[in-house]
């Protein structure tokens, strides 16, 4: 099983460096997205690890092209930016199910 990084620049260089050996710099969401109709045709790769900032405007179209498939995987992690505000889908998943927040440690 192969692992890939797409992103910016920082992030490629970064997994480079713990030992991820393939990696595709984008510039953009439009160019993630195509970088990853590419590679989802190869079955060796299992997990793509991508910049959340493209993933959040791709990331139906994404779900849409894996759709029935098992691989790969796909990650989505934070850039040098820092994490983007977005609602914990378990959280959200649960206070709507069951009528209740989780809250947890230093909330």
């Amino acid at each position: 099983m192969r692992i890939v990084t797409i992103g910016d620049l920082e992030t490629v260089v970064g997994f480079r460096l713990a030992g991820v050996k393939e990696g595709y710099v984008v510039e953009n969401s439009k160019e993630a997205l195509k970088k990853i109709e590419e590679l989802i045709k190869n079955n060796e790769i299992g997990l793509i690890i991508i910049n959340e900032r493209f993933m959040m405007d791709i990331r139906k179209d994404v779900e849409a092209l894996l759709e029935g498939r098992e691989k790969p995987l796909i990650v989505d992690i934070p850039d040098k930016k820092g994490a983007i505000e977005r609602v914990d889908v378990i959280k959200e998943l649960t206070r709507k199910a069951v009528g209740i927040e989780i809250k947890l440690g230093g909330e």
